[in-house]
């Protein structure tokens, strides 16, 4: 302990000071904010002079001991309880929503850190970074609409090693949640945390490459050690990872295990041990697992995972889908992990949906299970083609899912973009199933706006230029399908063996061809007709198409055309000149009267 000076409080009056300060006495909250908040200033203060320590050698020889504790240790084992007492009186008041007492708990960790074992070094301390996310999202304010609060917690995402020791303890606070909710039906504010810690879960950035990680720009709560320094004490000092390159190797080996055992092994591995001296002259300059953005990717995993088994609202599950899909999936070292989840929600299993009864519950459910296989199409489809993930009714679902409501959510851009990566790029689809997508998009695209019309028609001369196998269904009348006027495709089933469309004919192009928009007509009239040898057509630019798009394209073509004095035409407006408002026969007739001379000029003008 260090020895107070005269001008410094002894060990006696800080003690009694921090007793009283830790008595709730004021219910005032500005009073009450000063409390704490001096509290943590005489803690930090301490934890500086070398008073308050927290070192992990220290708990786990603790009991170790044969005889009693010194006085130092005494006096650091009080202070750690005070400490722990003044960490549960701001956590309290985070729940409340105080927003003073978020500050505060975090300027407390801040001052907080963790010795290593041989007191060379200091690292964020878990536990109080677990509190702090615990009563956050229990907050009667929600992060998500309160944007000063968002604010503040982006602001702390940009350290690394904050971002590393988050997803450490979304992961634990996650498990520690899904034990607790196991056994019990869906719960309004379990489901509502989860909600909040998946909206956290989102704002953490990661690193991807390690190149990134060791950027000298880079922000740490706890700066690690100078690369030069740790190379000179190669010999001396061992390296803190979280786990050794076989234990990665086994755990990978270990996948189809149990969740409670995939929980424990992650658990063990987890904790910082010494590495051996081979080991550790492969990672020489790193001390710590946030040091290494392969220890970024395996916390980030396990986060993932265990947010994802927590019951989730739609509203989330919507947010969480394309997240994963498009920052996570590509990043993580075992993205078939998630294969399950993507499957589930491309099957329409939603999870866990708004449980308060209204009139528009059955509706917010069709438009869940319109929009989530939706969402899990881009995973998949991703799982599929860059991992070889096997998935025999992969088509067969995205045929029940494709319907006219499709054309009209806004990640309708999105889903064309895959939909013609999964009909186009796979050449050995057999003519039934390529008959059947004909047959429901062209049906669909009787229903939709031109846009996605435009789209259909591009698509479907792609596909049919590709299978020439499916050219009967242009060449085929509609008397030559069946000896009845009846269409023997089925568009009831969502099944494509069971709905006959290579027996049927494309009479919805003939439909198409009476589309009172020029560019929908021409294209549908065009089908059945292009030379083989001309390039297919581009889909990227038919996907972006949006009723904007279309009227800009035509007020450009106009404007182009009134250029050119060759081809410019005036537009009749009337064949007969004016000469009043309303015409004799109408009630309104004689009270507006066109003067001869707006007339006279109207015509010089003309």
């Amino acid at each position: 302990m260090v020895k107070a000076s005269s001008s410094e409080p002894s060990a006696q009056e800080t003690a009694t000071r921090i007793k009283s300060l830790l008595k709730e006495i004021s219910k005032d909250e500005r009073a009450d904010a000063a409390r704490l908040d001096e509290l943590r200033q005489i803690l930090a203060s301490l934890i500086q002079q070398g008073d308050l320590s927290f070192s992990k050698t220290h708990k786990k020889t603790s009991s170790n001991k044969k005889k009693s504790s010194s006085a130092t240790d005494k006096w650091n084992g009080w202070l750690q309880k005070q400490h722990q007492q003044t960490v549960t009186q701001l956590t309290s008041r985070i729940e409340k929503g105080r927003r003073t007492a978020v500050r505060t708990l975090w300027g407390l960790m801040a001052a907080s850190p963790t010795v290593t074992p041989k007191g060379q070094h200091v690292h964020l301390q878990e536990e109080l970074l677990g509190a702090w996310l615990a009563a956050v999202v229990q907050m009667p304010v929600d992060v998500r609409q309160d944007k000063p609060l968002k604010h503040l917690i982006e602001a702390e995402w940009m350290q690394r090693d904050v971002q590393y020791y988050a997803l450490r303890c979304i992961a634990q606070w996650a498990t520690d949640m899904y034990k607790t909710t196991k056994g019990n039906k869906q719960q309004e504010g379990s489901l509502e945390q989860a909600d909040r810690m998946l909206y956290i879960l989102m704002m953490i950035p990661f690193p991807t490459t390690q190149s990134a990680l060791d950027m000298p720009g880079n922000k740490h709560l706890f700066p690690p050690p100078e690369s030069s320094s740790s190379s000179k004490n190669n010999e001396k000092e061992q390296s803190y990872e979280d786990a050794s390159d076989d234990e990665d190797s086994q755990e990978e080996q270990g996948n189809n295990s149990s969740d409670e055992e995939e929980d424990a092994e992650d658990s063990d591995d987890d904790k910082e041990k010494e590495l051996p001296p081979k080991k550790k002259q492969r990672h020489a300059p790193k001390y710590f697992a946030y040091q290494d953005v392969k220890y970024h990717k395996k916390a980030l995993a396990k986060a993932w995972m265990a947010i994802l088994r927590l019951p989730l609202s739609t509203a989330s599950l919507k947010k969480a889908l394309p997240y994963l899909s498009q920052h996570v999936l590509p990043k993580i070292q075992q993205p078939l992990r998630f294969a399950d989840l993507f499957i589930k929600a491309y099957r329409g299993a939603t999870g866990s949906d708004d449980t308060t009864p209204n009139k528009t519950a059955s509706g917010r459910h069709q438009h869940a299970n319109t929009i989530i296989p939706l969402l899990a199409l881009d995973g998949l489809f991703y799982l599929m083609t860059q991992h070889q993930l096997e998935y025999p009714h992969f088509y067969t679902q995205l045929y029940a899912i494709l319907k006219p409501k499709l054309f009209y959510v806004k990640y309708r851009a999105r889903f064309f973009a895959l939909l013609q990566k999964c009909l186009l790029r796979n050449e050995m689809l057999p003519a039934h199933l390529v008959a059947a997508f004909l047959k429901r998009m062209l049906q669909c695209a009787l229903q939709v706006p031109p846009p996605g019309a435009l789209f259909v028609l591009a698509l479907c001369s792609n596909l049919l230029r590709q299978h020439e196998e499916c050219a009967a269904l242009i060449h085929r009348n509609s008397t030559q399908t069946s000896s009845t006027t009846k269409d023997p495709y089925n568009a009831d089933t969502d099944d494509p063996v069971q709905s006959h469309a290579l027996q049927s004919s494309l009479w919805e192009l003939h439909a198409l061809e009476q589309h009172y928009l020029p560019a929908v007509s021409t294209l549908a009239a065009s089908i059945g007709r292009e030379d083989f040898k001309s390039p297919m057509l581009q889909l990227d630019e038919m996907a972006q198409h949006s009723y904007a798009s279309l009227i800009a394209q035509e007020r450009n073509r106009r404007k182009n055309s009134k250029g050119n004095k060759s081809n410019h035409k005036n537009t009749p407006v009337t064949f007969t000149k004016p000469a009043s408002l309303f015409c004799s026969s109408d009630i309104f007739a004689g009270i507006l009267h066109v003067p001869e001379a707006a007339t006279t000029e109207g015509t010089n003008s003309t």
